[in-house]
C-alpha cells in the first residue's frame, strides 16, 4: 500500500455485503431525507439486518452543496 499523505488515515472494514444508497440533491437537505427513508422504508422492509459496521457517507459531487450533487451512503448488511 502507497504512503498516506498527511492528515488522512486508513481506515479497515471487515469484508462484508454493502447496499449503496445514490443521493441526489444538496447534501444538507438531501441526506438527512434519505437517511430518514432508509431507516423509516428500507431497512424495516428490506429483509436485510445492519451488519454492525459503521456506515460510510461518501461525497462524491465536487460541490456537495450543488442543487444537483450525487452523493451516496454505504451501509452494510447481513
Amino acid at each position: 500500500m502507497g504512503e498516506v499523505a498527511d492528515g488522512l488515515q486508513i481506515l479497515d472494514f471487515p469484508k462484508s455485503k454493502w447496499v449503496v444508497f445514490d443521493v441526489h440533491g444538496s447534501a444538507p437537505t438531501a441526506m438527512p431525507e434519505a437517511w430518514k427513508h432508509i431507516f423509516s422504508k428500507w431497512v424495516p422492509t428490506s429483509g436485510y439486518e445492519l451488519a454492525g459496521i459503521p456506515a460510510i457517507e461518501a461525497y462524491i459531487d465536487p460541490d456537495p452543496y450543488h442543487i444537483d450533487a450525487l452523493n451516496q451512503i454505504w451501509l452494510a448488511i447481513i
